[in-house]
């Protein structure tokens, strides 16, 4: 099987075959490494694909979805973005929270950042990053200029409340960007 190189495919959210009986995931052809790949229900799911640290060949992909509707999915950086809802079991706590601790919930695999939206207070985002959580000025209908600000096509969404997350949905679809639901990993 050839590997698959990286430059045809980093950064892409695309829809991954998956051989349950091997435990062996496929795209276009070649086979790759899936993370999480215990979290597939069926025969395919969506999938962030990251470089490898040397950026000559795919590392692997990470898990994103089941979600039937998110079939023959095949986007680069600038044409998607992840999103994820935090649900109150989660012990989620924005002033704290650093990259490491979100993957716990989601594997959106490398990112420089996360917007988080708190439904107490929709008129701010909280960048969360490696280091100490910033609050910036932003609402999600404004959300688009800051993540093009920040160059950051990686950086997950996430928010509380549903009521804001299809307000960032509704943002990015107006300049055909789609957005893409991240299952919880730790419930799946």
């Amino acid at each position: 099987m050839r590997e698959v190189e990286q430059g045809e495919v980093r950064g892409w959210l695309a829809t991954v075959d998956y051989d349950r009986d091997t435990g062996e995931a496929t795209f276009s052809g070649g086979r790759i490494d899936l993370f999480n790949k215990d979290k597939v229900k069926g025969h395919s799911c969506l999938a962030k694909f990251d470089p490898s640290q040397d950026g000559v060949y795919l590392a692997g992909a990470n898990f994103i979805s089941n979600d039937t509707n998110y079939t023959n999915v095949s986007l680069p950086p600038s044409r998607h973005k992840l999103i994820g809802f935090i649900e109150e079991d989660m012990e989620f706590d924005h002033r704290t929270s650093r990259l490491d601790q979100i993957n716990r919930f989601f594997d959106p695999g490398r990112m420089g950042c996360v917007y988080f939206f708190r439904e107490q207070n929709p008129r701010k985002v909280i960048t969360i990053s490696r280091f100490d959580p910033q609050l910036l000025t932003s609402t999600p209908e404004d959300i688009l200029d800051l993540d093009m600000r920040y160059r950051s096509n990686s950086s997950p969404i996430l928010s509380d409340s549903r009521e804001i997350l299809e307000k960032v949905k509704a943002t990015f679809k107006s300049e055909g960007i789609e957005c893409y639901e991240m299952e919880r990993l730790d419930i799946i």
